[in-house]
């Protein structure tokens, strides 16, 4: 049976196959023609559509805000990524990577789309875990870690071990929200880079926000482990020039980013599903 972890991201979807690595990185959406409902082209290509197609296609994003939205472009879209990286002869098992308290509804919409694509077993790991696997931090019962994980849809905080979430939570606050906020407040204007720290700021200091309540929610003892060891940071926006040194500035503590932040938490899915006893330990149930 081939095992891949895969990251349905609301902006990228990224697949990691046991025994090849990262095996795809591709733009979650597909292009559909409004009269007939014909899904045309998918990831890459339907990406480069955008902005460029007739009057009678729209592109179409199946996930948004890490919640799975269009179920059958969604299907569609998972069986062709799937068709790029494994062979249809065989058996495949899939880790899904979702938010920090995924819902059950979330999770139930995750299988019905895995079974349409032909998955024939799922499980399910919370973003905050597989972005500190895939930074190499060990975990155990007794060593809490700190993670946030920013991607374009959604920002997952929490802290854990590898006995359970001790606190956490999942905001709507995300990359897109950056990006559209960014093309607001430079329209018509000339800029450098240092122009859009007020635009990018407004969000990440909602995330250290909800990152602080998070920590008054720890007990004491929980509380020191953290300040002492740091928080790991991960997800594309992460690798803004200055966003860790602002976050450990803000929060009183060392903020570490992995060298591919944009991918921690594929790697760590790919980390996870390869190792059964891990996975036991930290799926959803």
């Amino acid at each position: 049976m081939l095992r891949l972890a895969i990251d349905f991201g609301t902006s990228v979807t990224k697949i990691y196959k046991i025994g090849s690595g990262i095996v795809l990185a591709e733009p979650t959406c597909v292009t559909v023609q409004k009269e007939t409902g014909e899904i045309r082209a998918f990831g890459s290509e339907a990406k480069r559509l955008l902005g460029k197609t007739a009057e009678l296609t729209d592109v179409c994003f199946p996930v948004y805000e890490g919640e799975i939205v269009d179920e059958r472009c969604a299907s569609a879209l998972l069986e062709y990524f799937l068709r790029k990286v494994v062979r249809r002869a065989f058996s495949v098992e899939a880790l899904f990577c979702v938010p920090c308290a995924c819902s059950v509804a979330s999770r139930e919409k995750y299988c019905r789309v895995a079974r349409a694509a032909g998955l024939s077993r799922v499980s399910f790991a919370e973003t905050p875990y597989l972005a500190v696997l895939g930074q190499d931090v060990p975990l155990s019962e007794s060593n809490p870690v700190f993670a946030v994980d920013m991607g374009a849809g959604k920002t997952s905080c929490a802290a854990f071990s590898l006995d359970g979430v001790i606190a956490g939570l999942t905001m709507n606050v995300g990359g897109n929200n950056m990006d559209v906020h960014i093309i607001d407040h430079v329209a018509e204007t000339s800029v450098s880079s240092a122009d859009i720290a007020f635009p990018v700021r407004i969000y990440v200091d909602k995330v250290i926000e909800y990152a602080e309540l998070v920590l008054k929610k720890l007990p004491a003892e929980v509380s020191a482990v953290m300040c002492k060891n740091g928080i790991y940071l991960a997800g594309g926006v992460t690798q803004i020039a200055g966003f860790a040194d602002y976050v450990s500035e803000r929060l009183q503590m060392e903020a570490h980013v992995g060298g591919d932040a944009q991918m921690a938490i594929v790697l760590g899915g790919g980390r996870a599903i390869g190792n059964g006893a891990l996975l036991r330990r930290i799926e959803l149930r």
